[in-house]
């Protein structure tokens, strides 16, 4: 099944802007379609641990460049930190699944 499947209605569960802008590893969403409560799989923190790790590695890369001056490397460095925020969160759309929550559930649901 697509990640941006709902399990319940098989249908789209939000567009990419609604996901960048309200999903969460541990909040739950409703389906755009059915309605239906929804948390991320557990694969997000797979994704979100991957992504640092390489972060890092990147990270310390520009540090170790010395041939131009601190404040480009620092310049560099922040729209790398910019751009990778964005490929993490089209990545976890686009790869980390729904998970159907129990109406029972004690955490609230954001609507």
């Amino acid at each position: 099944m697509p990640a941006n499947q709902c399990p319940k209605c098989g249908q789209a569960v939000m567009t990419y802007g609604r996901f960048f802008k309200e999903a969460e590893p541990t909040r739950i969403s409703p389906c755009g379609s059915c309605g239906a409560l929804l948390r991320r799989s557990k694969g997000v923190y797979l994704l979100l641990l991957v992504m640092s790790l390489l972060l890092l590695v990147g990270a310390l890369g520009l540090s170790f460049w010395q041939a131009y001056a601190w404040w480009l490397r620092a310049t560099l460095g922040l729209l790398c930190l910019a751009a990778w925020t964005l490929l993490t969160s089209y990545l976890g759309w686009r790869l980390v699944g729904w998970v159907a929550v129990d109406g029972k559930s004690s955490t609230k649901a954001v609507s």
